[in-house]
């Protein structure tokens, strides 16, 4: 009991300790490995998986909330996932189950930047533990355990034993991620949907229990992903001024190490 005491002292004492405002470059360095993790395929193939966790998480919670009885989730190795709920296959309580799963990575990068931006980057990395062990009460396949497991011990590993400032870039990096993140798979959605491939996707779901058609929900998505992009990149560069000077330096720092190359 003692070290559970302890380590649950040790993780809330952190998590209500704030760190120093994060700087141009911390900020910087913080969107270029998001923006690797989104843009370069291999390694995208393996990040997309906490996309995928984050997206079936928001089709169990608001399956839960709008009184629909869940089921099980099920991630895949090809980073795809299914959640499973039971009710009517129509109603209010369907379409917001059906709708939840792709706005849901960028409502948590949005609750990722608030904190981030605020100091409380130890707390932004345990609240994303916590919700990953809250959904794998659910999962029920071996590779969603263990995509799950790997995933919660490397954010573990970083809260727990990392300094506060590879802290504070792995909060940053988070939020940035999980809000681009939350883009490229609808333009994989809407590729796959022109070719005739996204049979039973949700938008898909959403176009047959709405008469709303597909491209209208995956544009709404779009325009939210977009707007929380815009709502963070406010939070976390308030620190250096707002979104404008930070662009402007970090311009600055790329022209600066062209012309240090040459």
């Amino acid at each position: 009991m003692n070290i559970v005491h302890t380590t649950l002292h040790t993780i809330v004492e952190s998590s209500l300790t704030q760190a120093p405002a994060a700087g141009v470059g911390t900020l910087a360095l913080s969107l270029l490995i998001a923006i690797c993790c989104v843009s370069i395929r291999p390694v995208w193939h393996i990040a997309r998986n906490l996309i995928t966790i984050i997206h079936e998480g928001g089709h169990a919670l608001i399956a839960l909330c709008s009184g629909r009885r869940l089921g099980s989730v099920r991630l895949h190795a090809d980073t795809s996932g299914e959640t499973v709920s039971f009710g009517k296959s129509h109603g209010i309580a369907y379409v917001v189950t059906a709708m939840a799963g792709y706005p849901a990575p960028a409502v948590l990068g949005i609750a990722a930047s608030l904190l981030a931006a605020r100091g409380y980057v130890s707390a932004t990395l345990w609240i994303l533990v916590a919700l990953m062990f809250a959904l794998l009460i659910r999962v029920r396949n071996m590779y969603g355990i263990i995509v799950i497991m790997v995933t919660a011990s490397l954010v573990v590993g970083i809260s727990w034993w990392a300094d506060i400032r590879v802290q504070t870039i792995a909060a940053h990096s988070l939020a940035w991620f999980l809000i681009l993140g939350s883009i490229r798979p609808l333009l994989e959605l809407q590729s796959q949907r022109a070719r005739g491939q996204s049979h039973g996707s949700d938008a898909d779901s959403l176009d047959a229990a709405t008469r709303i058609p597909g491209l209208v929900w995956i544009i709404l998505w779009m325009l939210w992903s977009l707007f929380a992009l815009w709502i963070a990149a406010a939070w976390m560069t308030r620190s250096v001024g707002g979104i404008t000077p930070f662009a402007h330096s970090v311009l600055t720092l790329s022209r600066l190490g062209v012309l240090l190359q040459h």
